[in-house]
């Protein structure tokens, strides 16, 4: 198993009766002070739309590369991770294994 390059993962978010599919990353803000926990905040990075326009997207940039966003290169991301994402959307499961619910 190979180390993840670029920490993100998607998730989905509901509004106004739509769900969309966005690439977000967990960041440490802090601790709080009276237990000692960590306080996490996650950032969107990207967001694909809804779920029907995120797949119709994703399978374009698999086709034509090209077309894969220069924010999402900028990142790190690339076609591996595509085919990560289309599989989750597909398949309801993470890579690793975690039902990914839409």
């Amino acid at each position: 198993m190979t180390t993840k390059k670029t920490p993100g993962f998607l998730s989905v978010s509901t509004s106004r009766g739509y769900k969309y599919v966005q690439l977000r990353r967990s960041v440490e803000v802090g601790k709080n002070e009276k237990t000692g926990k960590r306080l996490i905040k996650k950032i969107v990075l990207h967001t694909f739309g809804n779920y029907e326009k995120s797949l119709e997207s994703m399978y374009g940039w698999l086709n034509n590369p090209e077309t894969f966003p220069e924010k999402l290169i900028d990142l790190g991301y690339d076609l591996d991770d595509l085919q990560d994402w289309i599989m989750t959307l597909e398949t309801k499961k993470t890579k690793t294994g975690k039902d990914f619910t839409i």
